[in-house]
């Protein structure tokens, strides 16, 4: 029986040993919950997110590193030197016999502590959405569960079967899916500080210690002894835990990086699921009102039957490039918008742009996972955001003063000027052909279709108007500044000439 207790209660059976066939069962419980996660099922993930969980947390009381119950008999050292390769050779002696068949195991090492590290993640975006769906007892701020994936995520990295590999004929595949997991969640993390730094109160927050112990109380709550996080926090390596409110968020952009170019360089090319549906672009917890929802003009086609989780490893199962790819991009993209300063902005929306790029167009072009212009419109957001980080270093210079007083011209000539026109150039051009892929999408079927297609032909054609406004005010030429005007007022469907807004300045 599926165990939805909330998850911070300790484990509530007497049965505590944990096989290879358990391992499967517990893969097939998270499939299941990841299916409806990416249906947008709240309220039916995060109860099998729950059991997911508490079986989780049956495995560690089992194992003091469950990697073992991949490993071959081999140990990865002859003489284990630290504690953690001791636990890890009691582990493969008194593991149970079901679990010799891991001598043909095509699991990485990693695989529980990924398993576990992304549910606590998907765990903490649905809070973060949905914090009514938190039951009593239950935290109902995202921070802590994903402070507990992060633990999860750098102690799966540092199980010894993987860093004692060297030392033995044992050899791993990189676990793709850690190092993305690992740098989503950091993201998800990076977006909070800058919430929090934009929130109200964050100016009372810095100058009052005693608010900032509160948060960290918060954010770091001091779980009962025997639950599933004081487990995870009681083997997590030797590292301090993050603090929020002096951790800067670029610092965890760089951090994470690095984890999506681990991550993305092991990924498979091949689809191992291609039937899949596309998933609302959650990488943060805003992504669901400020990103695109990627295949939202059709159906979900049906999933393939849990079953074939018993034949494919954890690292494979569930997979598309393109979705990874793409939800990897779209939650550095959320983040970019958000930083403080134009220098900041325009390096990390660029380096969303170069994560869409991988995308290969001919792929899209048969892909079921996007709607029509979907990454187009992605792409022409990012260049819309960088070329506004460079107008608003200028923006001052292009204002006229209350005189009338021309510009001086000489600012549209500058670098900085150039370096804005060829940005809101390219976001032109993205959000131009979104548009156009997206007015091809038939405009009969079913009423639900027809409803989001128009809703993102709006958010395109919103995007658009402002990427032409723009670049018309760090426009040179008087008569190509009107033109781009007028299109940027035929575009939002009302005559901006009329509003009180001054065409002459930003």
């Amino acid at each position: 029986m599926l165990n939805i207790a909330p998850v911070s209660l300790p484990l509530d059976q007497p049965d505590t040993s944990a096989d290879l066939d358990d391992w499967e069962d517990l893969k097939e419980l998270f499939l299941k919950a990841q299916e409806h996660y990416d249906a947008d099922e709240y309220d039916e993930a995060l109860p099998i997110l729950r059991g997911v969980i508490h079986e989780a947390h049956r495995f560690l009381k089992a194992y003091n590193d469950p990697s073992s119950l991949f490993a071959v008999p081999e140990t990865p050292a002859s003489s284990p030197s630290t504690p953690s390769a001791h636990s890890w050779s009691q582990d493969l002696k008194h593991r149970p016999k079901s679990s010799e068949k891991s001598k043909s195991s095509s699991e990485v090492p990693t695989a529980f502590h990924t398993l576990l590290g992304t549910t606590l993640l998907l765990f903490g975006i649905i809070i973060a959405q949905e914090p009514s769906l938190a039951m009593p007892g239950e935290i109902k701020a995202p921070v802590p569960y994903w402070i507990a994936a992060l633990a999860t995520f750098e102690t799966g990295d540092n199980v010894p079967a993987r860093t004692q590999s060297a030392s033995s004929s044992l050899e791993f595949p990189t676990d793709w899916r850690l190092a993305v997991m690992w740098g989503r969640t950091l993201v998800c993390l990076a977006d909070e500080i800058l919430n929090r730094e934009h929130a109200k109160d964050s100016q009372s927050l810095q100058l009052q210690p005693d608010k900032k112990i509160k948060q960290y109380r918060l954010d770091h709550p001091a779980w009962p002894s025997d639950s599933i996080f004081a487990l995870i926090n009681s083997r997590r390596p030797l590292s301090n835990p993050i603090d929020l409110a002096t951790t800067p968020p670029i610092e965890l952009l760089h951090l994470s990086t690095d984890l999506f170019a681990r991550g993305i360089l092991h990924m498979p090319h091949q689809c191992h699921r291609p039937g899949s549906p596309g998933s609302r672009s959650r990488c943060s917890p805003v992504a669901s009102t400020n990103a695109v929802t990627a295949n939202s003009s059709r159906k979900s086609p049906p999933t393939p039957s849990r079953r074939h989780s018993r034949t494919i490893p954890f690292h494979h199962l569930s997979f598309s490039r393109m979705r990874e790819i793409y939800h990897i991009a779209t939650s550095v993209l959320i983040v970019s918008e958000k930083l403080s300063t134009p220098a900041e902005r325009k390096t990390w929306a660029t380096q969303a742009d170069s994560l869409f790029a991988q995308m290969k167009v001919e792929m899209l072009k048969t892909s079921t996972l996007f709607g029509a212009g979907d990454v187009e419109k992605m792409r022409g957001r990012c260049w819309l955001v960088v070329g506004s980080a460079e107008l608003e270093i200028i923006e001052k210079d292009l204002e006229r003063d209350g005189d009338g007083m021309d510009i001086d011209e000489a600012v549209f000539d500058s670098p900085v000027a150039k370096s804005a026109r060829n940005g809101l150039t390219k976001a032109v051009d993205f959000l131009s052909k979104s548009r156009s892929l997206a007015l091809e999408v038939p405009t009969t079927g079913a009423e639900d279709v027809v409803t989001v297609s128009q809703t993102s032909l709006q958010e395109t054609c919103g995007l658009l108007g402002e990427a032409l406004l723009s670049l018309a005010n760090v426009t040179k030429n008087e008569e190509e500044r009107e033109r781009l005007y007028a299109q940027s007022a035929e575009v939002l469907g009302k005559d901006l000439l009329s509003d009180d807004v001054n065409m002459d300045g930003v």
